[in-house]
């Protein structure tokens, strides 16, 4: 009989080590990146490369990001992709927990882009970011119109 804290033998720490790795793969080939989900949701809108310019400001490398899957997007960039699609609150809360994020409560740029979910739903992101600007937080996108 081992005694408890004797049991760090190399077969049962291997074993775990192979466990492990065949559940993270299965992990991986079922996770879905935010990237990955904005793509669904663009394709079902069926957004092209203008319309992508157009609703969220940022710029074709963006969007060939996008239709990657895998790029680790920052906040800034799918929030704005959150607008452009009118994502609501929960949808883009869904996103940011894809990417590990969250709003940060009390955080003033974080609380603002949170609000663009609820009282700016459905409105551009020229109306989006002059509200920002208003309230100084950084604007949303890669090209600026204001």
């Amino acid at each position: 009989e081992i005694p408890y804290g004797d049991w760090s033998s190399d077969v049962c720490s291997s074993d775990l080590s192979k466990d492990f790795e065949k559940k993270l793969k299965r992990s991986q080939a079922t996770a879905i990146t935010p990237a990955m989900w904005m793509k669904q949701r663009m394709d079902d809108e069926h957004w092209y490369e203008t319309t992508f310019e157009t609703k969220t400001n940022l710029d074709k490398m963006n969007f060939s990001r996008v239709q990657g899957g895998t790029h680790k997007f920052t906040m800034r960039p799918l929030i704005a992709m959150g607008v452009g699609l009118c994502l609501d609150l929960s949808e883009m809360e869904e996103v940011l927990s894809l990417g590990g994020m969250t709003f940060i409560k009390g955080n003033r740029e974080h609380e603002a882009y949170k609000y663009l979910f609820t009282a700016f739903y459905g409105k551009d992101i020229d109306e989006c970011n002059e509200f920002l600007q208003a309230v100084n937080v950084p604007l949303l996108g890669t090209q600026q119109r204001l």
